[in-house]
């Protein structure tokens, strides 16, 4: 404790002020009082060596600078801001009888200035952690003793227990939870790139009406020449369609009916739909909710058979254009597709991606099929020589090549050629990637007349577009 003349001093001055305003004179100074004057006094000094006191930076930089006899002692501070050789006031506590208050004995001081240790006559009664009072015989110890543990054993094993499965729970639900998110955003990010698709809400099957009942109907209205289908189909409002569903094994309960093709598709191929199966759009009519699909997901390939068989009623499918696969269906007949619809495209793909060819140009509208006229280079020259090797190159010219971008196309395509790789590596696992290439047909040439080219670009290759010594 310091007691030097500055302390003395202090303590004078401070009684001859409490003598004249007849308060109590303070015999010493409480504990961290001598502390408290030394800082303002440095904090005072600082301000007014600053000569911008507004500067809180330039007040520090004076104060550390600062050096004088404080009541607490010699005041000065070192580089890192902390003060030079401080005074430690060294207690001892112990309990007040069985009250359990603690009485903190004051019994010296000590600095980390050598020879600055001052006691009084309490020196002996200083108490060391595990060693005790008044046995200065041994080194003391810089540890404190345990005290009992207030929990029972059993209680703390239960507490152990019961961590450790909160920690192992919490660790799987936050993987789950991790999973799950992850699954998720895989699977918008997969409805987000197929273009155009759509769920079956229910079994659909398209009305067809036999070429012979209209024949019959024009040869009861007296004219048996010139048919004209299209208008005989209107005129039947669908009443003459083929609905002999008893011969079929299939509960019918739940089948839905279409209407009647519209007379400027009458021609064109019309599809069977599973409750569950996912179609992807590509060409739409905005006048109506007629639609050309193609399946990338099919529920029961074997049901859309039947389905097809009993739409055709014994017909032939290529001879009423009702297919399993692909054709015109009504929208009303299906829904947006959910993340569980689209799970079983996940899964058939595994970890693939539906990206576009490197070659593709952007695309404007991808409700649209887009053809690109491709100029003289290396994607034209694989084209033309792929086209003429088995062909008379001295009889055969190419005038001109072009590029069909059809996005709904193509995605339903790397949907379908990426359910086979997916299935072939799981099912043969010695399987290379390289070794995938052999499922894919790159070059497929076929003839076709210019009237159904719209066609085949927007909606792909079908039977109903060949001609007739193709059905015969």
């Amino acid at each position: 404790l310091n007691r030097d003349e500055v302390y003395n001093e202090f303590l004078k001055k401070l009684n001859d002020w409490q003598s004249a305003r007849g308060k109590v004179e303070t015999k010493d100074l409480p504990p961290f009082a001598r502390e408290t004057v030394d800082a303002i006094r440095a904090m005072v000094q600082a301000l007014v060596n600053s000569n911008n006191r507004s500067d809180g930076r330039n007040v520090v930089t004076h104060l550390r600078q600062l050096e004088f006899d404080g009541v607490s002692g010699h005041v000065e501070f070192g580089g890192s801001g902390d003060r030079k050789h401080p005074l430690y006031t060294i207690f001892n506590a112990h309990s007040v009888s069985n009250s359990g208050l603690i009485q903190w004995d004051e019994i010296g001081s000590v600095s980390t200035d050598i020879g600055s240790v001052t006691f009084d006559d309490k020196f002996e009664s200083i108490c060391f952690a595990e060693i005790g009072c008044k046995n200065l015989d041994e080194i003391p110890a810089d540890t404190h003793p345990e005290l009992p543990y207030p929990i029972p054993f059993w209680a703390r094993v239960v507490i152990y227990i019961v961590s450790f499965f909160c920690i192992f729970f919490a660790y799987r639900y936050f993987r789950s939870a991790c999973k799950n998110r992850k699954a998720r955003k895989e699977l918008e990010a997969l409805r987000a790139s197929i273009t155009g698709t759509r769920t079956a809400e229910s079994d659909y099957i398209p009305r067809v009406i036999k070429p012979v009942d209209l024949e019959n109907q024009a040869l009861r209205r007296g004219s048996s020449q010139n048919i004209d289908v299209g208008s005989a189909q209107q005129e039947s409002g669908g009443l003459d369609v083929v609905n002999n569903i008893s011969s079929s094994q299939i509960d019918v309960s739940d089948v839905a009916v279409g209407e009647v093709l519209p007379p400027d598709l009458e021609d064109e191929a019309q599809m069977v739909l599973v409750k569950g199966d996912v179609i992807q759009i590509s060409k739409s009519r905005p006048y109506d909710e007629w639609r050309f699909g193609t399946k990338v997901h099919a529920v029961d390939e074997e049901k859309a058979r039947e389905l097809v068989a009993v739409a055709c009623d014994g017909m032939d499918p290529d001879t009423a254009n009702v297919f399993h696969d692909s054709g015109w269906f009504q929208l009303s007949n299906t829904r947006m597709p959910t993340a569980e619809d689209l799970q079983f495209i996940k899964d058939n793909i595994g970890n693939a991606t539906l990206a576009l060819p490197p070659t593709w140009t952007k695309i404007i509208d991808p409700c649209v099929a887009e053809r690109h006229q491709l100029p003289a280079g290396e994607e034209r020259d694989l084209v033309e020589s792929a086209f003429l090797e088995h062909m008379d190159s001295t009889r055969t010219r190419v005038v001109s090549v072009e590029r069909v971008q059809n996005l709904a196309m193509w995605q339903s395509y790397d949907v379908k050629l990426k359910t086979i790789c997916h299935r072939e590596l799981k099912s043969n696992p010695p399987y290379e990637e390289a070794q995938l290439a052999q499922f894919e047909r790159k070059w497929l040439f076929h003839g076709t007349n210019i009237e159904v080219i719209d066609k085949i670009v927007q909606q792909g290759f079908n039977r109903s577009y060949c001609g007739e010594s193709f059905r015969s």
